[in-house]
């Protein structure tokens, strides 16, 4: 009887574990990157900083935060933090530069238990965002001035009537 107990238990325990383990997504297992849904959680900006500081020690640059436009994790040994950052360049030598605020993507690795943080890599990009709504791949790049574009449709189409 005890035996027969025992078995059914561990039945239960066995399809309790398949159950939880079938219903998880596949992003959040090693690999797969995941979107970060709030960009200004203060570890968020603090892993920012970080890579625009470390950008700023290793490239001689002098990159201010602005803010974090976008950001990715990845389960690893640790996470890596995929962010994009907007920056202004605050350096002396171009203060009509200074004002312009620019894009970049940092990758950085962390291990909060381990107290190890490493920027893996920093690069400036140029970034569309898409409209809300819109999936990011379905956006085409702007090609000149909208206003002309809707224009010359406007002309198009009264041509046609």
């Amino acid at each position: 009887m005890a035996a027969l107990k025992s078995r059914s238990l561990l039945l239960v325990l066995l399809s309790v574990l398949v159950f939880s383990f079938s219903s998880c997504e596949a992003s959040h297992f090693l690999g797969g990157w995941d979107p970060i849904h709030k960009l200004n959680d203060p570890l968020v900006v603090e892993i920012a900083k970080f890579a625009v500081a470390e950008h700023n020690k290793q490239a001689k640059a002098a990159l201010e935060f602005v803010t974090v436009v976008k950001g990715e994790t990845e389960l690893v040994a640790g996470l890596n933090y995929k962010l994009i950052i907007s920056a202004k360049d605050g350096g002396a030598a171009a203060p009509a530069a200074a004002a312009l605020t620019k894009n970049y993507e940092a990758v950085v690795y962390d291990v909060p238990w381990g107290k190890e943080r490493e920027l893996t890599s920093f690069k400036e990009i140029k970034l569309l965002l898409a409209k809300e709504g819109e999936d990011e791949g379905q956006r085409r790049p702007r090609r000149g001035n909208d206003d002309e574009e809707r224009k010359r449709r406007h002309a198009v189409a009264n041509q046609a009537i």
